[in-house]
C-alpha cells in the first residue's frame, strides 16, 4: 500500500507530489484521467532525486485504483477558478467528477483529503456519497488561510512567520473567520503589536488572497500555497502527530451547527479529524458561524440529479 495517493495530476496535485517528495512524509501514487500525464510528471520528479535525496519513491499511474490503494487519498480533480468566478460557481462543474471518486471510496479505510473546490461543500458530498466517518474527509481550506494570515502578520511586523500563530475558521470563503485573539507573535497577542484598523485590514487581505492570486495570475488559481497546506495534514495524518490544525470537516453539533463542513481547529493524527475544538467566540462570532453554516447548507442543498 502506498502512503499517499493523489487523483488528479493538474498544478495543485501534481505540487502537492513535489512537496510531499521533498518533506518525505512517505511513497506516493499519482493518478490522472488523462493518459500518461501523471507518470510523465512523478518521472520529471524522481529525475530529481539524486540532487534531492528522496527517501521515497513517487510514481504515476492511470489506473485509479493504483491512488485509491493508499493510507491517505487526496482528490484533486475537477475545473478550477477563473477571474470573476466565485469557489462556490465551481460546485455544478466538479461535482459529478467528485461524486464518481466517492463512490470508488465506499469501504475505504484511510484518511480522505479534499481539494476540489468549493471545499467545504466537496468535503460535505464525499463523506455523504462514500460513507466514510465524518472524522476521515478532511479539507484544508482554512490551514491554507491560516498560513496565508501568518505570512501577512510576518510581514507587517518583519518577524519570522514560524514566531507566528494565527487561527482562521469557517468556511473557505469570503465569509472565512480570523479569530483576533488566538493570533500571537511568540505568544503575545497581535492586539498589543499591531493597530487594531491596521488587525482589520490584514483580516481583509486574508479574505481576498486567493481573489488577488487569481486576477493577478489570470489564468489559473493559486496552488503551491494549496499544496503546502494539503501536505501539511497528510503528515500529520501519516506520522500521527496530533498537530492542531483549522481543517474541514462535517461539523456534528458543534456551535449548533450539524451536517455542514466548515472548519474548526482539529486535532488530525493517524485516525483523520479525531477532535474537534471549539475556541471562545462571543455572540457575534457565533452569528457570524451560523449564518455561514445556513449559507453553504442552502447552497448545495439540491440532489445530485437534479438538473434543472
Amino acid at each position: 500500500m502506498t502512503h499517499f495517493g493523489i487523483v488528479g495530476s493538474g498544478n495543485l496535485g501534481a505540487n502537492v507530489a513535489f512537496f510531499a517528495a521533498e518533506r518525505a512524509i512517505g511513497s506516493v501514487c499519482l493518478y490522472d484521467a488523462k493518459e500518461g500525464l501523471s507518470t510523465g510528471k512523478a518521472l520529471d520528479m524522481m529525475e530529481a532525486a539524486p540532487l534531492r535525496n528522496y527517501q521515497y519513491p513517487l510514481r504515476g499511474t492511470d489506473r485509479i485504483d493504483d491512488a485509491l490503494d493508499a493510507t491517505v487519498v487526496l482528490v484533486s480533480v475537477g475545473a478550477v477558478r477563473e477571474p470573476g468566478q466565485s469557489r462556490l460557481d465551481l460546485y455544478e462543474r466538479n461535482r459529478d467528477d467528485v461524486a464518481a471518486i466517492s463512490k470508488k471510496l465506499r469501504g475505504y479505510r484511510g484518511t480522505v483529503i479534499v481539494a476540489t473546490e468549493p471545499v467545504d461543500l466537496m468535503v460535505r458530498d464525499v463523506q455523504s456519497a462514500s460513507g466514510l466517518p465524518a472524522g476521515r474527509v478532511l479539507g484544508a481550506g482554512c490551514v491554507l488561510d491560516s498560513m496565508r494570515l501568518r505570512y501577512l502578520i510576518a510581514s507587517e511586523l518583519h518577524t519570522s512567520a514560524a514566531d507566528i500563530s494565527a487561527t482562521v475558521i469557517g468556511p473557505h470563503s469570503e465569509r472565512m473567520m480570523p479569530l483576533r485573539a488566538y493570533c500571537t507573535v511568540a505568544g503575545v497577542p497581535i492586539a498589543t503589536l499591531i493597530p487594531s484598523d491596521r488587525i482589520d485590514r490584514l483580516f481583509e487581505q486574508v479574505r481576498g488572497a486567493g481573489d488577488e492570486i487569481l486576477n493577478l495570475a489570470k489564468r489559473s488559481t493559486s496552488y503551491y500555497g494549496p499544496a503546502a497546506a494539503i501536505v501539511d495534514v497528510a503528515e500529520a495524518v501519516l506520522r500521527d502527530s496530533k498537530r492542531v490544525l483549522s481543517v474541514s470537516t462535517v461539523l456534528s453539533g458543534q456551535y449548533g451547527v450539524s451536517g455542514v463542513a466548515m472548519s474548526l481547529p482539529v486535532v488530525v493524527g493517524s485516525g483523520g479529524a479525531e477532535r474537534i475544538l471549539e475556541p471562545m467566540l462571543d455572540e457575534s462570532q457565533r452569528a457570524h458561524l451560523s449564518q455561514s453554516a445556513e449559507s453553504l447548507s442552502a447552497a448545495g442543498s439540491f440532489p445530485a440529479t437534479d438538473r434543472s
